[in-house]
């Protein structure tokens, strides 16, 4: 479980993105644990990016249940007519392959990582479909703005193919919690002991 922590509002609430072991349904903002950095569309290619670590910033991702898995959309802020673009593979699926959008949806398996790897923290694995091939930050997690969101062959060790989702309240479209939630461990001071703590 995510700590209690408080909302827009000031009141402390305890956050969770499962119900029932299953995550739920609903729009996020996608943090990597290493780079602390977040997903973003950036570019005519239309790829999946990592963009600012600043969160007002970041852009917002809609996660819906699509047949075995979910689809995960882009959300455009309120009365946009852009049209939808779900996340994809649109260049192969072989290792370093870019996340990218496309206008047709894709289902994606979500797996979640053993909390105790990352001090009570829930965080998710974005798996191809019946492959093993997982998200993945560049470079090991490398926090350069840009740094590109691809796929790689799943591996258990390597926290940078696991992401934290940020739950948005969709009506208020603010974020739910903030504070130390934002930090991959709690105990972690910077990203250099986060890289040797949650390994």
């Amino acid at each position: 479980m995510i700590p209690n922590d408080t909302n827009a509002n000031g009141a402390a609430e305890t956050s969770s993105i499962l119900k029932n072991g299953k995550l739920k349904p609903g729009i996020y903002q996608i943090q990597n644990l290493i780079g602390q950095t977040f997903v973003e569309m950036q570019g005519s290619a239309r790829t999946s990016a990592v963009g600012p670590r600043r969160r007002y910033r970041a852009e917002k991702w809609d996660f819906q249940p699509f047949r075995p898995g979910y689809t995960i959309r882009k959300v455009y802020p309120k009365g946009s007519s852009k049209p939808d673009l779900y996340c994809a593979m649109l260049e192969g699926l072989g290792n370093r392959s870019s996340v990218a959008v496309s206008p047709y949806p894709a289902a994606w398996k979500i797996q979640i990582v053993d909390e105790e790897k990352c001090r009570g923290f829930e965080y998710i694995r974005v798996v191809w479909s019946t492959t093993e091939m997982v998200w993945d930050l560049a470079w090991w997690g490398n926090s350069s703005d840009g740094n590109k969101v691809q796929v790689f062959a799943g591996n258990s060790t390597q926290p940078c193919q696991n992401w934290k989702l940020i739950p948005i309240d969709d009506k208020a479209n603010t974020i739910r919690w903030t504070g130390t939630a934002t930090r991959g461990c709690s105990t972690c001071d910077d990203i250099e002991s986060q890289r040797s703590s949650c390994n």
